[in-house]
């Protein structure tokens, strides 16, 4: 889970190898177009990241624990709509690695509990991927294949929460070049091929393809708002369908360059409530310092 708001935080780093461990306290501010910029009050994220290095050959594991609280959010109720302070908890695990046989692979585990108000939370995500990497064939492909999961509510009656909460989220090409669809109540599938024509040159294609969790809950963009919702999920779950291509070039060790393009097909859920595919196009300039990106 990641951020990209603008925050003020305050972070300890400890390292004991093989652990190592960082704790931290964050609140986000909202940017202003002048004057001073603040943070809402009591809208704060905590958490402790902790790492273990070669717990297995080319293995690394990570435990985290965040702890949100805000002081309004929606609520969910029989009649009007209310708000409530919230209290949301999440506890998980990343696992990473790379095999001797040149196969990497990632997962990871997410559950969120807590009260939204009155309204208990009780959401999860998943996500796995492995590629594989040959050495020994020309320009080096290698395959790569992701599959994500992110719970989605059931009812909007039902005074439980299960829309599973990203906590102010970044998820470029995460579900696609195009950037359309964020890690909320989503199923979604990713496989691809990367080939290296040149040492500083690599083209990838890859292609998605997009399930509502639930049917009766919103589909929502990388942000978290939603996008569409069909409460009585007569509209189906499946959004669609992601073809993408992009490429990157590395001009030299401070400066690389890269454009791509995505198309949607719209599945029954798009078609019925949004019509028309969409497709996006890009080109960037990314600039590295000592070879670690730091902007584009």
């Amino acid at each position: 889970m990641s951020t990209k708001n603008t925050d003020c935080a305050l972070a300890a780093n400890l390292h004991f190898p093989p652990l190592r461990a960082t704790i931290f306290a964050a609140s986000v501010v909202n940017p202003s177009i002048s004057g001073f910029n603040h943070h809402p009050q009591g809208n704060n994220v905590y958490g402790v990241y902790t790492g273990f290095g070669e717990l297995a050959v080319h293995a690394e594991l990570e435990l985290f624990a965040l702890w949100r609280v805000a002081p309004k959010v929606s609520v969910e109720t029989d009649g009007e709509p209310l708000t409530g302070r919230l209290d949301e908890k999440a506890w998980g695990f990343r696992v990473k690695g790379r095999s001797l046989v040149d196969l990497d692979y990632s997962a990871e585990a997410i559950l969120e509990t807590g009260f939204a108000g009155s309204n208990e939370i009780r959401a999860y995500g998943v996500t796995s991927g492995a590629g594989y990497r040959s050495k020994h064939l020309r320009w080096h492909p290698r395959g790569f294949a992701q599959f994500d999961y992110a719970s989605g509510d059931k009812s909007p009656h039902d005074r439980r929460h299960g829309t599973f909460d990203t906590m102010y989220p970044t998820a470029h090409d995460r579900f696609g070049i195009a950037d359309q669809f964020g890690w909320q109540n989503i199923v979604a599938a990713r496989a691809g091929l990367t080939i290296e024509p040149h040492r500083r040159w690599t083209v990838t294609t890859q292609f998605l393809d997009f399930w509502l969790a639930s049917a009766t809950d919103a589909l929502y963009n990388s942000s978290g708002a939603a996008i569409v919702l069909d409460a009585t999920g007569r509209s189906g779950s499946h959004v669609g369908k992601e073809v993408d291509a992009y490429s990157w070039y590395e001009l030299n060790r401070h400066v690389n360059v890269g454009a791509g393009i995505g198309h949607i097909l719209p599945g029954k859920l798009l078609a019925t409530l949004r019509g028309a595919g969409y497709t996006y196009s890009y080109f960037a300039i990314n600039f590295k310092d000592a070879g670690t990106p730091v902007t584009h």
